[in-house]
Order: structure tokens, then sequence, then C-alpha cells
């Protein structure tokens, strides 16, 4: 996942607002989050994360809980 397209996903995000579908491109952004070493691609999928749940409200609990293990590590590291 590039930092154009977190930039693209953040936009969809905010668009969509509570209509985003997070099944089919939460994926993306756990990649994003995990398979990187640069930590402008970690903090934009941090950002997209937390469009995403602004957008779901108070549906984004079992969300959540998929991308709660790497946000951990990005805080222990």
């Amino acid at each position: 996942m590039t930092e154009n397209g977190l930039i693209a996903l953040s936009g969809l995000a905010n668009g969509l607002d509570n209509r985003i579908n997070i099944s089919t491109i939460r994926e993306y952004i756990k990649a994003a989050l995990v398979n990187t070493n640069d930590p402008e691609v970690s903090r934009l999928a941090c950002g997209v994360i937390s469009d995403i749940s602004n957008a779901k409200g108070e549906n984004i609990g079992d969300d959540l809980d998929f991308f709660m293990l790497p946000l951990n590590q990005i805080l222990i590291n």
C-alpha cells in the first residue's frame, strides 16, 4: 500500500461516511501497518483507521478488533 493509496482510502472513508464497507479494504490497511518500515505509511494507515472510525461511528466495533494487534505493535515499536 502506497501513501497515495492510503490518501485515496481516507477520501473514500470521508466521502462514503457510514456506507463504507471496510471488509473489502481492511487487508490493505493492515498490510500498510505491518509490512512497512516507512513511518509515514504507518501514520497514514492510522489516519485511515481514524477516518473510518469516524465515518462508521458506533458500528466500528468488530472492525477495530481486526486492527488492534498491528496498532499495539506500532505503539510498542
